[in-house]
Parts: C-alpha cells; sequence; structure tokens
C-alpha cells in the first residue's frame, strides 16, 4: 500500500520467528505431553502465519490439510494494516482458530502504537485501563475481526474458539475474547 507507514518483514528468513533454538530445551522436558506440545506448536505456527501479508497467509492456511478453505476469514484494521489477521476453522468444525499479527521490525506503524503507552479507560469495561495505543489500534480492527468470527462461527455453531498472537497480537487477542464472548465457547 503505497504511503502506509506499515511494510512486510521477510520472514522468509526465520529472523523474526525462528524457535528452533528452544527445541532441545523442550525435549528434556519430560513432564510435557507430547499431545500438548504438538498442540502448541500448532497455535505458534498460527500465531506466526498472522505475519504474513494476507494474501499469502490466506493460500497458505487453504493449504493446510487440517483447515476448511472455506472457512478462513482475513481481518484488517479499518485505518491500518497494523492490526490484521485472520479466523479460521478447522474441517472437523470443532475449533475456531484467531490470529492476530504482532509488531515487526520493518513496521512503522507498530512501533507507533507501541509508543502510545499512556493507560486509558476501555468503553466497554471503563473501571479497566489499558495501554492507550494497543486500545486504539484493536479499536480499528474490532469491527473487521468480528464480521469475520460471525461469519465462520455461523458455519461452525459448536466449535470452540481458540485467540492466538505474538507481541503486540498478544496484546489484542484479551480484548477479542471479551468481545467475542456472544460468539459461545470460547478458550
Amino acid at each position: 500500500m503505497p504511503g502506509s507507514l506499515d511494510t512486510n518483514a521477510n520472514l522468509d528468513s526465520g529472523e523474526v520467528c525462528d524457535l528452533s533454538i528452544y527445541q532441545d530445551e523442550w525435549n528434556k522436558r519430560e513432564v510435557v505431553d507430547e499431545r500438548e506440545l504438538e498442540e502448541h506448536k500448532v497455535l505458534r505456527n498460527l500465531a506466526f502465519a498472522a505475519y504474513l501479508p494476507l494474501a499469502i497467509m490466506v493460500h497458505e492456511l487453504s493449504l493446510n490439510d487440517n483447515f476448511n478453505a472455506d472457512a478462513i476469514r482475513p481481518f484488517t484494521g479499518s485505518t491500518t494494516t497494523a492490526c490484521h489477521g485472520f479466523v479460521a476453522a478447522d474441517k472437523a468444525g470443532e475449533n475456531i482458530y484467531v490470529a492476530f499479527r504482532g509488531s515487526t521490525p520493518d513496521s512503522w506503524a507498530t512501533f507507533f502504537y507501541d509508543s502510545l503507552g499512556w493507560p486509558d479507560s476501555w468503553a466497554d469495561y471503563p473501571e479497566t485501563k489499558i495501554h492507550y495505543g494497543y486500545l486504539w489500534l484493536y479499536s480499528q480492527c474490532i469491527a473487521p475481526y468480528l464480521g469475520a468470527l460471525n461469519e465462520v462461527a455461523q458455519q461452525n455453531t459448536d466449535a470452540t474458539v481458540h485467540f492466538v498472537g505474538h507481541s503486540l497480537g498478544g496484546d489484542c487477542f484479551p480484548r477479542a475474547h471479551r468481545s467475542s464472548l456472544h460468539i459461545g465457547n470460547i478458550l
């Protein structure tokens, strides 16, 4: 997008999100159930998938055998691409995954929102104080996000909703969780 503060990081190099250095440590821990470790890896990979440009993100998710290609909905903020992600359902219709993109080293927009660090009240919960920049950013993507979630949830009425995000995306999903309680099964 010309004139945008937001640019895409080169994720092909693995510099941004490579967690393989922790693999040996994870393998040493016998107390970690293998099934839980695999579930964690899936959620981690979904959080990192949200860093991809929207078109590539949807294409890559549609190639994954676990997802229903017809139930993948990207979303992006109304005034900034700093808040974007996807909603996707698995083929069994048992799970819906919501992923928010986090901060990227090549995105001036995310650094800008990070810098707006004074506490502010969330309109839905005035007694709760939230980082102003993160709150403003979330306010820009709540409508597109809820639209995507409602559309996928209507097709998967008994699904459990899982939220993932890294960095800035990790900050967005607690508010997304609260904004989504009308859906039903939320984790």
